[in-house]
């Protein structure tokens, strides 16, 4: 079951990943949204694999947050060898780009 408090220690987790990876089916529906786990990746400073269409793509693509192809699991599978190829400073980079992004524009007191 997941509660309130795993959401809470989740940070903690993410901290140890490399990158984290972020998947959604290829439905219209899902271009108009931001899923939360890619505001909570950014937040964590951790670089994103994200196979997804439309606007949460987007904001990672521009934030150079992480990688970003067709949504679904063959997306992912493109996708997830990338992050394999780069140093962690590189990943370091890009994660502390995602959470300045998230500061400036996912910050509560800035929306």
């Amino acid at each position: 079951m997941f509660s309130a408090a795993t959401a809470h220690a989740m940070p903690r987790f993410f901290a140890h990943a490399g990158a984290l990876l972020a998947t959604l089916r290829r439905e219209p529906i899902f271009a108009y949204t931001i899923p939360s786990k890619i505001q909570s990746y950014m937040a964590c400073g951790r670089p994103v694999i994200a196979a997804l269409e439309g606007e949460g793509g987007r904001i990672i693509r521009q934030a150079r947050a992480g990688w970003v192809c067709r949504g679904g699991s063959a997306g992912a599978r493109r996708c997830g060898p990338r992050a394999s190829r780069l140093a962690r400073p590189e990943l370091d980079a890009m994660g502390n780009r995602g959470e300045a992004w998230f500061r400036e524009h996912f910050e509560r007191e800035n929306c």
